[in-house]
């Protein structure tokens, strides 16, 4: 009789192959994790005298949502081909790369973006249906968050948006043709910033640290 680890019925588990003897089988406990990532499975096994033998294995948890998303070992997160309106972007990333999400433009309404992110790059959700950002940035969890692409949310539905305290530069055309836009936050920590005509915007405040606004 085999033992067949169970995790969770939208994981993806891989592990090796497990080998015990005939009489090492007729019970055992299998624990594991089904939050996402990677860790190691433990199997105690007892055979008819009463022995456990152990065994550990790697195994990689990938949770259903995580096939949406295009990430490479850098953690750049290259595409979204998921369906889903509302996207939650996968803590192991740290850049949003260019034009990320056009293949989902029709498609998303909301994203949250971790706290690992540190750069979303040129047109990353430019001409997407995009209505509502939210960045995790908490005392205990800061937003690594310092560079907003050109034309990263340029055309898109916006209508407000708080940047993260980490951002020293907002790139130029960042929210162009983003009509919709009205409110903006942007903390003392920004230096340079572009990208602010063309936009529903009525009024913007800027920190003390500000250099320069093209």
């Amino acid at each position: 009789m085999g033992a067949v680890p169970v995790i969770n019925e939208n994981d993806v588990v891989a592990v090796d192959e497990i080998k015990i003897g005939d009489n090492d089988t007729l019970s055992a406990t299998v624990t594991a994790s089904s939050t996402e990532g990677s860790g190691t499975l433990r199997a105690t096994v007892r055979n008819r005298y009463g022995r456990a033998r152990s065994v550990s294995i790697p195994v990689t948890i990938e949770g259903e949502a995580s096939r949406d998303f295009v990430i490479d070992a850098s953690g750049v997160l290259t595409s979204y081909e998921g369906s889903s309106p509302d996207v939650t972007i996968p803590d192991t990333v740290t850049v949003i790369a260019p034009s990320a999400f056009d293949k989902a433009r029709r498609v998303i309404r909301s994203v949250r973006i971790p706290a690992s992110v540190r750069e979303i790059q040129a047109d990353a959700f430019a001409s997407t249906a995009l209505t509502s950002v939210t960045f995790d940035d908490t005392r205990d969890y800061p937003s690594q968050l310092t560079t907003v692409g050109e034309r990263a949310f340029a055309s898109t539905a916006l209508t407000s948006i708080v940047l993260p305290g980490a951002v020293t530069t907002i790139g130029a055309r960042a929210f162009d043709g983003a009509m919709s836009l009205t409110e903006l936050e942007i903390p003392d920590s920004v230096q340079y910033s572009g990208g602010l005509a063309n936009t529903g915007l009525e009024t913007v405040e800027f920190g003390t640290q500000i250099r320069k606004i093209s």
